[in-house]
């Protein structure tokens, strides 16, 4: 039977944090204040020794240093950080994991809070067809620095995950989800097989206790 396969990003399909090699990235470029990568930094420190706080503030902070920026030149930019860092931090056993599910012709899609333009880039690597991540807007060929949209974090996440489901006509029960994160927790106790990839103390306890499957990669 086709299912619907959901893969988080960030510690799932690459090891680490997109947004954060891309702070490092725009820092060596010399293309973000250091205020605001300090501050991104912070939220990092924070969020690793155990505070789960929501990352849309520190995100719309952080979206603010596109502003200006032209598509063109967003696009270029956003190439060369993929092909130069991105890319070397797949996760391999997730990428025969993948794999697997596509032989299997399982419906493999991506979604994530991290830029679009990170996400996109692996599809063709990857083989998977269709991503669902955060976009930014864009007036007269520029990015103003805000979101477009909904993010795909938390409730955020759910909601366009069941769009997407109710458009290709599956239902939650035929569902697979991999994940790392406790912002996902919603997301796993919909799902029909909820499986955490390389996650926390706290999400691996939780996932003790409710008898779901941990992969350590």
């Amino acid at each position: 039977m086709k299912r619907i396969v959901i893969f988080d990003f960030d510690n799932v399909i690459i090891r680490g944090q997109s947004q954060l090699y891309l702070v490092n990235y725009l820092i060596k470029k010399d293309k973000i204040k250091i205020s605001i990568a300090l501050q991104i930094y912070f939220w990092f420190l924070i969020k690793k020794i155990g505070f789960h706080i929501s990352p849309l503030k520190i995100r719309n902070i952080a979206y603010k240093t596109f502003k200006g920026w032209t598509v063109e030149y967003f696009e270029d930019f956003f190439k060369k950080f993929n092909s130069e860092v991105i890319q070397n931090y797949y996760i391999l056993d997730t990428c025969q994991l993948i794999k697997n599910h596509i032989e299997n012709k399982d419906e493999v899609f991506i979604v994530s809070a991290s830029l679009k333009e990170i996400v996109e880039s692996c599809l063709s690597y990857l083989n998977v067809n269709s991503c669902i991540a955060t976009e930014l807007e864009v007036v007269d060929n520029k990015y103003t620095g805000f979101v477009k949209g909904v993010v795909p974090f938390g409730q955020g996440k759910c909601l366009l995950v069941k769009e997407y489901i109710d458009r290709k006509n599956f239902d939650w029960k035929s569902c697979v989800a991999y994940t790392d994160d406790f912002s996902d927790l919603e997301l796993l106790n919909l799902v029909a097989l909820p499986i955490l990839i390389n996650p926390d103390s706290r999400m691996r306890r939780i996932a003790v206790e409710k008898g779901w499957e941990v992969y350590d990669f």
